[in-house]
């Protein structure tokens, strides 16, 4: 006779199994979103970026962001590899740049957006809601305080179109490749209109990334100076995730012959600018997942 299998049997221990899961279970799903929301650590890291040092690796982990600058050829040292890499570099060089200025963040993605069976398809409509990008800031080290980036900014049929705004362009499913137009009226830099170009690979029906590029179409002005020519600057988003880590990565190149001595200031305003891209997105993120 087994008294212990008898005991379990019993009403009272059942209802003390019961209790005693109903105070288990939460903790333990609360450890298990806990852990999905760590960010990465430094070894995490540089086994999946294999180009970050170790001083870099270690303020990834810490702060949630590196960047490099970078002269002559074009470098994607910073970005996680994925099957559209080789392309990307060859696009950037493309602009005749010589200078160029890497940024990579890493973030816990929202564990209900992860869940989403849309999820590609919700990235890639975010990078395609150029309307969005309206009113986003920027820090400004010369005012020393948050500044507007976009004063506005909509999808356009062409360059020469730029009154002409269009709805964004949001998909029902990703093609492999794709270009819009947009307007920008950007408090530092003027009016000028953009191409943007977007891929999504290897297999765009299940991708591993997304990719946003960005060439200015017409001529940037810094105050009164033309400091960037038509197709002389290319700035590439590509969103790349790593489990339950988000990877975001921008890459921003111009051709200095245009930037009159004006190089540190307009490096230091992209690296704020990439920054507030990326704050733009995670929003976006936020803003997309189930309550």
């Amino acid at each position: 006779m087994c008294i212990l299998c008898d005991s379990m049997k019993s009403p009272r221990y059942l209802f003390k199994t019961a209790a005693l899961l109903l105070i288990l279970l939460p903790i333990a799903a609360h450890a298990q979103s806990t852990a999905s929301n760590t960010p990465m650590t430094e070894a995490e890291l540089q086994q999946i970026v294999p180009g970050l040092t170790s001083a870099e690796a270690q303020t990834l982990a810490k702060t949630g962001n590196v960047t490099s600058d970078y002269s002559g050829s074009i470098q994607a040292r910073l970005a996680p590899p994925f099957a559209g890499k080789d392309a990307m570099i060859k696009d950037l060089a493309s602009t005749d740049a010589s200078v160029g200025i890497e940024l990579l963040f890493q973030a816990p993605i929202p564990a209900k957006f992860r869940e989403r069976s849309d999820f590609w398809l919700q990235i890639y409509n975010i990078m395609r809601s150029i309307s969005t990008l309206k009113g986003i800031e920027y820090y400004s080290d010369d005012r020393n305080a948050m500044r507007t980036f976009y004063y506005d900014a909509y999808v356009i049929p062409s360059p020469t179109e730029e009154n002409t705004r269009l709805p964004d362009p949001l998909v029902t499913s990703i093609p492999a490749e794709s270009s819009i137009y947009s307007y920008h009226k950007d408090s530092t830099f003027g009016d000028y209109a953009m191409k943007i170009n977007y891929s999504a690979g290897p297999d765009p029906a299940n991708p591993t990334y997304v990719r946003m590029s960005m060439t200015n179409e017409t001529r940037m002005t810094y105050s009164i100076f033309p400091i960037v020519q038509p197709r002389h600057m290319q700035m590439d988003l590509v969103a790349i995730p790593r489990g339950n880590t988000m990877f975001f990565y921008g890459n921003f190149v111009v051709n200095t012959l245009t930037l009159f001595g004006l190089r540190d200031r307009v490096d230091t305003s992209f690296i704020n600018r990439v920054k507030a891209l990326y704050t733009w997105f995670s929003s976006e993120v936020k803003a997309h997942t189930p309550q």
